[in-house]
């Protein structure tokens, strides 16, 4: 892993450039303030690796603590995806 720092650049020009310095096959996005499963890398890779899907996406849930309308938003879109 490596880290790579861009001051006031936002998240888009953030996962660019992280994406333009990747050399590994598969790329995974997370941010700072997530907690994943351990083994939630192993569930994303498995419909690439299958040859049926370009991408995968997982389930987002609130932190009970949150509010506002973007935890809202993000727990009636939670569940599981998988996507093209």
């Amino acid at each position: 892993m490596r880290v790579i720092d861009v001051p006031n650049g936002g998240l888009s020009l953030a996962r660019n450039i992280g994406l333009a310095h990747a050399t590994g096959e598969i790329v995974a996005y997370t941010d700072a303030d997530v907690r994943v499963d351990p083994d939630w890398l192993t569930y994303l890779v498995q419909p690439i690796r299958s040859g049926q899907f370009i991408g995968a996406g997982g389930p987002t849930a609130s932190r009970p603590t949150t509010t506002g309308w973007r935890s809202r938003w993000r727990a009636r879109r939670a569940g599981p995806r998988t996507c093209c």
